[in-house]
């Protein structure tokens, strides 16, 4: 068995299936999600004419960043699964992978990241929005992992949770890189709140200059 004793694995269709995993941040399922998609991919299946190997899409979608409802969590992991044929089948796509990019705006915050959940680097945002952000860090991470964030708010008083898919990773100057990320989960006060402090005039960026009009 590859899910925990606390997972609740269940048949939701013909050729579909389910598993519950509680109290699970969505940076934490990816294990989970590989472990069972990688255990299929190797087993072999007795079929009428001897074995065959078999193959997984699978789709992955959280609660409360993903959806507030059963159904919708259902259906949103339903869309993540099918991105995942889509995209050659025989992997794991997260609800939120291929969302739209938000504008991004040009602000300097200080923050840490993890890449396993104990440990805390420094980072320092380049420019940021609720899809993403472009951050320094001294850390050098691989593109396409999932890393844990946390951004201090302009005001000082709030600190945004969220997790992050690595997009791109350039090497800024000796010892430092520059890190692209996609958010795949945020609390929806936490979203609320940084959409907030980025509308703020002072975390705009200054508008180009007019010539002035004759």
């Amino acid at each position: 068995a590859q899910t925990r004793k606390v997972d609740v694995p269940a048949r939701y269709g013909g050729e579909e299936f389910g598993v519950i995993l509680p109290s699970t941040p969505k940076a934490a399922t990816i294990g989970v999600a590989e472990r069972i998609r990688e255990a299929i991919a190797r087993h072999a299946f007795t079929v009428e004419d001897g074995t065959a190997q078999l193959t997984v899409s699978i789709g992955v979608a959280t609660c409360p960043a993903d959806a507030t409802t059963t159904d919708e969590l259902v259906r949103n992991a339903d869309r993540a699964m099918y991105e995942a044929k889509s995209a050659g089948k025989n992997r794991v796509r997260f609800y939120g992978d291929s969302l739209r990019s938000f504008p991004r705006i040009t602000e300097t915050l200080s923050g840490t990241l993890s890449t396993d959940g104990v440990q805390r680097h420094p980072l320092t945002t380049v420019n940021l929005s609720v899809g993403g952000m472009l951050f320094l860090t001294a850390v050098k991470l691989q593109a396409g992992g999932l890393i844990d964030l946390r951004i201090e708010l302009p005001d000082g008083r709030r600190v945004i949770p969220a997790s992050g898919r690595v997009v791109s990773v350039d090497e800024h100057s000796s010892g430092s890189y520059r890190v692209a990320t996609r958010t795949i989960e945020m609390n929806p006060s936490d979203r609320w709140a940084l959409v907030e402090s980025l509308s703020r005039p002072a975390c705009r960026p200054p508008l180009p200059a007019r010539s002035p009009s004759r």
